[in-house]
């Protein structure tokens, strides 16, 4: 063993520390224990524990209207399947109702009441049938003037002899073929 050292005969570590540093850290601690911070804390703790019985009054008051609603539901339902019946009924008595009624009723009334809107009907399907009719008639006309503009003439486009002959573009000289293109020489 050296000079220096010193055998203890326990086998724990020993660490030599000065003491000025622990017992500033004491002082402050006993300073931290009886200052406002242990009263802050306190008032802290008590605010989280009020809060908490707003938490739980809530709490309650939502498991009471939550009862209540689930109560207010089955009234609900059960007022819902009374009005079903209700209606089931009133549907019934319409349907005995117009039975009795159509069966009163004579044939004759019935075909006054709908012979305007059959004539109505006639008269629009006549009309139809007359303009389908001048349609396929238009349609024919245009279809033999075009065979015999693309048979005939064949100078001028269809379009443009319409056009000239009700006078909206000047009449158009009749094309002549373009003459070949001719062969130019190469440059070397």
């Amino acid at each position: 063993m050296a000079r220096d050292e010193v055998e203890l005969p326990h086998e724990d570590d020993y660490e030599f520390v000065p003491l000025t540093p622990v017992r500033r850290l004491e002082k402050r601690l006993d300073v931290l224990e009886t200052t406002k911070s242990t009263q802050n804390l306190e008032r802290f703790v008590d605010k989280i524990i009020d809060m908490t019985e707003l938490n739980q009054k809530i709490v309650d008051s939502m498991v009471k209207s939550n009862q209540s609603l689930r109560e207010d539901v089955g009234v609900l339902i059960g007022k819902m399947d009374s009005l079903n019946d209700n209606l089931n009924e009133f549907v019934a008595l319409i349907k005995t109702a117009g039975e009795q009624d159509v069966d009163s009723t004579s044939k004759d009334a019935f075909s006054n009441a709908v012979k305007p809107l059959v004539d109505k009907v006639e008269e629009i399907t006549k009309g139809a049938q007359d303009s389908n009719t001048a349609i396929a008639e238009t349609l024919e006309n245009i279809d033999k003037r075009l065979k015999r503009m693309q048979a005939g003439d064949t100078t001028q486009k269809p379009l443009s002899n319409i056009l000239a002959r009700r006078g909206m573009i000047p009449q158009q000289q009749p094309i002549r073929p373009a003459a070949p293109p001719q062969a130019r020489p190469r440059q070397i």
